[in-house]
């Protein structure tokens, strides 16, 4: 259909009783132009005609004659006029009129709208005369949709922009969101971009945030946190002894964290006036630093944490055995790089312990469960850009979780003693279970348009600990100082790399999603010097510094104090 304006107003009548003045002079050069050449069915920025002469319209204005012609577009289906075009006035040199693109459901080929000026006696033709609009169907079939995804998935090697793409595809095309929603909006810039090769690289740029390597690294700190109190008992009553069964054994601290402080008896011939007898008490205090640098799959972090234990142990008999009880309180908070969010874990724990001396050398286990909490933030960026519209949108999304941690751990060790010398292997395995419950976030600012609910998760740690021990015990009038060195190759045998699995919040059909994560550590290393102190009566005390080694993209250290009073 030809739809053609011709809007000549009275204006022209009274250019008529001028035209002999006028006949002599030549009319302005009228061209057209568009505000864009391509624009997407409901689009808000609607297309914009202007009319321009090239120099100002004589008195009596300049009438203008324009058709929408020759395109395959159809007015009132594809498109409809806002304006009526005015005649260019008196002193006048341009013109406008807004052409607002209509949106539908139906999936179609592309549309061109053709814009002509038609010549007139009032003007005369410039370049240029006419222009094309290209007009974008945004509804695409799921097959199409799925067969564009397919194409630009294989050329995008970051597995996490991977699932991204895939898990937004089906968001957008399952089920079409609801009319003016935030959520449509951004589905129709993620169609639009699939379709546009450039636009696709540039939104496969920013997808990042959508989902976030955050959550993969909030994994990640949770494991650390497990880690922190796989058999903590057993490895602080492993790190620092003397002798084993024929000299002085005192505390030493963790990976993550010390939970306790407990001087074991030795023979009881030796360890009488030393260590006092019956029940002790203790206080220990941990503050550990890590520094995580971003990878492919997960942003970097910073975290701190501190652990704060109380705990009671008895030594019947001779004092070959000891058994105990220690009440854990661990804060664990980790800061996202570029402002990705945030995680704040808070978690407590009850653990019981034994030891076993004999000759040489001993065994200790230890088993423990806890219950805790989390509380995150995500800030999800998502930028993307058609050729007619973009969007930059930032979301801050929260959600909390109950958490739950069980331990436990064996370990054992033999002791060579050179006079004020001891030295010997150690050897632990520890596994720790740590579950989070699952959790749907919610938006604080911003839209919940990506907001994503993610299932319950549970993360297992089982590792064996080879190393060895040595100190110096150096007596004073106040006591007996002993300071001392301990290493252990530690081999993680759950490294494998593991998903999250979830859905977005505002999928009614529930598609789940897999988010990929990093491997784990399998093979790194555990060093730390500690310098206790021992009076008479089994008053004791110690600090220490602890460093992990040869992680990958992480450092991580801990500094230690401890007190502990027998009575």
């Amino acid at each position: 259909m030809n739809a053609t304006l011709r809007i000549c107003s009275l204006a022209l009548l009274a250019w008529l009783p001028v035209g002999a003045a006028m006949a002599q002079q030549e009319p302005p050069t009228l061209s057209v132009a568009v505000s864009r050449a391509i624009a997407t069915e409901g689009s808000r920025d609607p297309v914009r005609v202007e009319l321009r002469l090239d120099r100002p319209a004589p008195p009596g204005g300049v009438c203008v004659e324009v058709d929408l012609a020759g395109g395959s577009a159809r007015e009132g289906e594809d498109f409809r006029l806002l304006d009526m075009i005015p005649p260019i006035p008196e002193g006048g040199m341009r013109a406008e009129v807004r052409i607002q693109i209509i949106d539908d459901d139906r999936p179609e080929p592309d549309e061109d709208l053709r814009v002509v000026l038609r010549p007139s006696p009032c003007y005369r033709l410039g370049t240029p005369s006419s222009f094309t609009v290209l007009i974008r169907d945004d509804d695409d079939d799921p097959a199409a949709l799925r067969d564009r995804l397919a194409l630009i998935i294989e050329n995008t090697p970051d597995p996490l922009v991977q699932s991204q793409l895939s898990s937004l595809a089906q968001l957008c095309a399952t089920s079409r969101p609801p009319p003016g929603s935030e959520l449509q909006r951004r589905c129709q810039l993620l169609r639009l971009a699939l379709r546009d090769p450039g636009a696709a690289r540039q939104l496969v740029d920013t997808l990042r945030g959508v989902l976030g390597e955050e959550l993969s690294s909030q994994r990640r700190g949770f494991r650390s946190l497990a880690g922190g109190q796989l058999g903590s008992v057993g490895r602080r009553l492993q790190a620092v002894r003397g002798g084993a069964g024929q000299g002085l054994a005192l505390q030493a601290d963790g990976l993550d964290g010390v939970l306790g402080f407990l001087p074991l008896a030795a023979a009881e011939d030796e360890a009488a006036g030393l260590l006092g007898r019956g029940i002790g008490v203790f206080a220990t205090y941990t503050r550990g630093d890590a520094d995580r640098d971003a990878t492919q799959l997960e942003s970097g972090f910073d975290s701190d944490s501190d652990t704060f234990l109380l705990g009671a142990d008895w030594r019947p008999g001779t004092g070959r055995w000891v058994l105990g009880m220690a009440l854990a309180h661990t804060r664990f908070d980790a800061d996202l790089d570029a402002g990705a969010g945030a995680l704040e874990l808070r978690q407590t724990s009850i653990v019981g312990y034994a030891s076993r001396g004999f000759g040489q050398g001993f065994v200790d286990a230890s088993l423990g469960w806890g219950r805790g909490s989390l509380d995150q933030s995500r800030v999800a960026r998502f930028s993307a850009v058609t050729d007619d519209e973009s969007l930059e949108a930032v979301d801050v999304l929260a959600a909390d979780s109950d958490t739950e941690l069980l331990t436990a751990s064996v370990s054992a060790g033999w002791d060579w003693q050179r006079g004020a010398a001891s030295f010997g292997p150690r050897a632990a395995f520890e596994y720790s279970r740590f579950g989070i419950d699952g959790f749907s976030e919610r938006a604080t600012d911003g839209s919940d348009a990506f907001a994503v609910a993610i299932q319950e998760q549970t993360i297992r740690s089982l590792i064996a600990r080879l190393g060895g021990s040595a100190q110096w015990a150096i007596s004073t009038r106040w006591g007996v100082l002993l300071p001392q060195f301990d290493a252990a190759w530690v081999l993680q045998f759950e490294d494998e790399a593991e998903s999250l699995r979830g859905r977005f919040v505002n999928d009614p059909a529930g598609t789940a999603f897999l988010l990929p994560g990093g491997a784990v550590d399998s093979r790194y290393g555990d060093a730390g010097l500690t310098l206790s102190w021992l009076r008479a009566g089994g008053t004791s005390g110690f600090v220490s510094y602890r460093r992990l080694f040869g992680l990958a993209n992480t450092s991580q250290a801990y500094w230690s104090l401890g007190l502990r009073l027998e009575f």
